[in-house]
């Protein structure tokens, strides 16, 4: 922000009334246009340098990168054999109810007593 209120005032102050305003749309026109260029400019930039930093990685692990996918295999199925797969547990059975309920719609006694006899 600092930058950008100078740059404006140098630009816009030689012109007079009328010619400001196409100045200033000008001016404002050429702002977005070079910032748009930029943004482009630099994503291209990122984009290639990515490009060229995973190709210089993949060399540098040479052949421990092709091996890998085989060494996590091999440790995968050594891990299967001494780690049960929780999806093949037991399925526990639910359990009774601990409590007998006291009250059913508002009724104590008989009502009650019928509920918990059937819920055992």
């Amino acid at each position: 922000m600092l930058c950008i209120v100078p740059s404006v005032g140098l630009a816009l102050n030689g012109f007079g009334g009328a010619e400001v305003r196409y100045a200033s749309g000008l001016f404002n026109l050429m702002r977005n246009l070079g910032g748009a260029i930029g943004i482009a400019t630099v994503n291209t930039w990122l984009q290639d340098n990515t490009r060229i930093e995973a190709a210089h990685m993949g060399q540098a692990l040479g052949e421990a990168g092709r091996s890998a996918p085989d060494f996590i295999a091999r440790l995968a199925a050594r891990l299967s054999q001494s780690i049960p797969d929780p999806a093949q547990a037991p399925i526990p059975q639910a359990s009774a109810p601990k409590a007998a309920p006291t009250a059913f719609n508002g009724k104590s006694g008989e009502d009650a007593s019928a509920v918990a006899a059937a819920l055992r």
